[in-house]
């Protein structure tokens, strides 16, 4: 309960919309009301269900083309109870501040309101039927109190439907004297329950749960036994000029049907399609825009709009009844339905389920899920400070499975991983197919794409704590994506070569890519992988630079890495207008890889497709001196037992030695295994010292012999090591 110092109301003549009701054939229609009027009424008392509404694709300003999510509080099943006003053309209302620097939405947002189970309570309140708005414009006391079940069921639209189990669904096609919706009873119900193809709300909601979530038509409802959405008409016009808002016609058809529908409260679900030609009223800024889509959070009601036909968008439907079921947004991932729905009229429904984090809310992999509450949790084991996890994409979910056939959910503390196959029930993902996903549940309950991942990529996430786990996507075979989990601080460090830092040649390969791009230079993107350690090295986009008839000979792109010698690597480039860039006629564009000493490693690139490939490898450090294989025998010590027939080196002197020249490698054989007799170096020397020239070394620049140093180069630790007879005193005999 959060006080405010009560001041007087100021009293308005209060004003109750009143419908009368009759039926005819299979219309209901709502009469005597042709023309609403401004009406503002005021009542003391006021107690209400608080519920987020989720718009989509709202009007962001009026003529624009530009569209948003929004999210607002509104209030339902409202009542007074000092006075008795039963507010009944108002079922919900939008609540909007009068009071100067107090935004009633930010201190709903911060004083622990839940939607659907908070109950909001004021002492004196302002409603306009005409908007369907609720105004608080003076302090009085405010209350925020959370409600049982119970009470939810006696003051409200019913409990929270649940993601399990059977719910059953009312269909409402609304009209008006001047306007109807542009697709038939029949096509909607089809959309919502089930079409030809099976490609329906209904269905794929089946699909995706496999089964532990199905909406049915709601049985009692004889439009729906003909396979036909209920019809209501409202006698009422909705004229251009008059800014009809939609929160009037959603109300006013509530409580006809309300009024008229006896096995109401039996029903779990009920969408609404609305005429075209109903606008969102915002007070903020005294305005109508248009709108598409909307529902309220863990209530039952949802409403789409017939203009752009929305009401036939499976994708809208879906994301709608994902409200009811209390999911919230997932701002930007369009791998997830709750991040957006989409516009049908070309190409219908494209089939897709959810993202991991909404997955893990509704409760439908459960056998197939991993939960870790706290990074701690994780529990990594030197030496390798890493876990390795096999996941799977919910095509691929059965429901006799467990974690160690896959896992479709990894929940870690506020992020959520999930593999996004692009198959089966998801096959049609609009973006970011066949890559991990990781997301974070926010504050809000939203879930917020970090990340999406292809085969060797990485991605680091960090806790409240500080604490650092770094998801690695190692490798994908037969739709199982092998996933890697470390701890950023402890792990053994793979490559400690700054890849994008100045390059030193002893240290690494000096790589560069330059690109010219062809009329669309921003649709080029390009990752580089390390094939022979599983590594995502670095990634390319923001191109600018193009080939044109005004600019043929624009100064190319050129970026420059450094990479670790001795490795195999894989450059892959992208075009997302599917048509590579050069020779298409959109400019002759390229790209070129480069080595050390601009030399070209392939023939100039350009055209491809969508997506085109090189693999290189990176030489051997020249710098690094790669020793001879050891002496089994050492360097000094004659090998023991026989070396030749039944001689040894005891038996066999220098001079006889010589004259086995003749018969080719048994007298090589002998010079190695009798170092003692051939070797000035070492006769005479005590067993074990290493006196032999070496070949040829890394030195000044060049490869080097001990031919081509001095003593005074001994000081160099190379020279030093490869020319003991020079430098060493020990080796100076012979």
């Amino acid at each position: 309960m959060s006080p405010f110092s009560p001041l007087q109301f100021g009293k308005v003549i209060g004003f109750i919309l009143l419908l009368s009701v009759c039926c005819a054939h299979d219309n209901i229609f709502v009469t005597d009301n042709t023309r609403l009027a401004t009406r503002r009424f005021a009542a003391q008392d006021v107690e209400c269900i608080l519920y987020l509404r989720e718009d989509e694709h709202l009007q962001q300003e009026v003529d624009s083309n530009e569209f948003v999510d929004v999210e607002t509080w509104v209030c339902g099943e409202m009542d007074s109870l000092n006075d008795d006003v039963r507010f009944s053309s108002v079922s919900f209302a939008d609540i909007e501040s009068e009071i100067e620097n107090f935004d009633i939405q930010e201190y709903l947002d911060h004083n622990g309101a839940v939607s659907g189970s908070s109950k909001l309570m004021l002492s004196e309140v302002a409603v306009s039927t005409n908007t369907a708005t609720l105004y608080i414009h003076e302090r009085e006391t405010i209350e925020i109190k959370n409600i049982s079940s119970g009470d939810r069921r006696l003051v409200n639209d019913g409990d929270i439907p649940s993601s399990k189990g059977e719910a059953t669904m009312l269909l409402v096609r609304i009209s008006t004297n001047d306007r109807t919706t542009s697709s038939s009873r029949s096509e909607l119900y089809e959309k919502t329950f089930s079409d030809e193809e099976g490609f329906s709300m209904a269905s794929q909601f089946d699909a995706c749960s496999y089964g532990d979530f199905t909406i049915v038509p709601d049985p009692n409802n004889d439009h729906h036994k003909q396979r036909l959405a209920m019809d209501l008409k409202l006698d009422m016009y909705i004229d251009n000029d008059s800014n009809t808002t939609r929160g009037v016609v959603g109300n006013m058809a509530m409580q006809l049907l309300k009024s008229s529908y006896a096995n109401l409260d039996e029903v779990d679900l009920i969408q609404f399609c609305m005429p075209p030609g109903t606008k969102k009223f915002r007070s903020s800024t005294n305005d109508y825009v248009s709108w598409s889509a909307y529902a309220n959070v863990g209530g039952r009601y949802s409403y789409a709009n017939d203009e752009d036909d929305w009401c036939n968008s499976v994708s809208a439907k879906i994301h709608e009844v994902g409200h009811n079921l209390n999911l919230l947004h997932s701002p930007g991932d369009f791998s997830d339905l709750m991040g957006n729905s989409f516009d049908e009229r070309d190409d219908g429904f494209s089939r897709m389920c959810s993202n991991a984090a909404k997955n893990y809310e509704l409760g439908w992999y459960e056998n197939m899920q991993l939960e870790f509450d706290t990074f701690i949790d994780l529990d990594f084991q030197a030496p390798s400070f890493s876990k390795t996890y096999k996941m799977i994409g919910v095509d691929d979910y059965t429901k006799n499975g467990s974690v160690n056939d896959g896992v479709v959910v990894l929940k870690l503390g506020d992020y959520y991983i999930g593999y996004n196959s692009k198959k089966g029930i998801n096959d049609g993902v609009v973006i970011d197919g066949n890559k991990l996903m990781i997301l974070k549940m926010n504050e809000n309950r939203e879930s917020i794409k970090q990340a999406a991942l292809d085969t060797y990529g990485t991605h680091t996430i960090q806790n409240d704590e500080g604490q650092k786990v770094t998801i690695k996507f190692v490798s994908l075979s037969d739709g199982i994506a092998t996933v890697e989990l470390s701890d950023t601080e402890t792990s053994p460090v793979t490559n400690d070569i700054d890849i994008n830092g100045s390059c030193v040649p002893e240290q690494s390969y000096e790589f560069s890519i330059e690109i010219v791009g062809d009329g669309y230079p921003a649709e080029i993107s390009w990752v580089l992988n390390r094939l022979d350690t599983q590594e995502r090295m670095t990634e390319g986009s923001d191109y600018t630079v193009r080939h044109s008839d005004n600019d043929e000979n624009p100064i190319p792109d050129l970026r420059t890495f450094c990479l670790p010698y001795d490795g195999e690597f894989e450059f892959i480039i992208n075009d997302s207008g599917g048509d590579g860039i050069r020779g298409k006629g959109f400019g002759q564009g390229y790209y070129k890889l480069f080595g050390p000493e601009r030399d070209q490693l392939f023939e100039i690139g350009g055209n491809f497709t969508h997506i085109d490939t090189r693999k290189f490898p990176t030489p051997p450090n020249p710098a690094v001196d790669v020793d001879p294989k050891p002496d089994p025998r050492g360097e000094c010590e004659d090998l023991p037992g026989k070396v030749y027939k039944s001689n040894n080196c005891n038996s066999i002197g220098k001079k006889r030695a010589g004259k086995r020249r003749r018969i080719g490698k048994k007298s090589d054989n002998i010079k190695l295994a009798c170092p003692t007799i051939f070797d000035p170096a070492c006769k005479n020397l005590p067993s074990g010292v290493n006196c032999r020239n070496r070949s040829k070394f890394q030195f000044g620049g060049r490869k080097s012999n001990c031919n081509d140093v001095t003593k005074s180069d001994c000081t160099n630790s190379k020279v030093n090591k490869n020319c003991p007879q020079l430098c060493q005193d020990n080796c100076r005999r012979g």
